[in-house]
């Protein structure tokens, strides 16, 4: 949940739309709502994590992005 009423995928889907279609993004997020996750699928190339988030497992996000 962003400012205004927004949530992150249309913050990812407006940079995606502007500077690059295969820029890299995760959702992370507290909501465990079967909603959210139904969201994030809608978006191509999309990781989420759920907090609380385990160091090693985002270390290994953030790994796959830069190979």
């Amino acid at each position: 949940h962003l400012d205004h009423g927004r949530v992150g995928t249309e913050a990812i889907a407006t940079i995606r739309e502007r500077v690059c279609p295969g820029v890299p993004a995760a959702i992370i997020t507290a909501d465990h709502s079967p909603a959210i996750c139904e969201d994030v699928r809608k978006i191509e190339s999309v990781s989420l994590l759920l907090k609380p988030i385990k160091p090693a497992r985002l270390r290994a996000l953030i790994a796959s992005v830069r190979e």
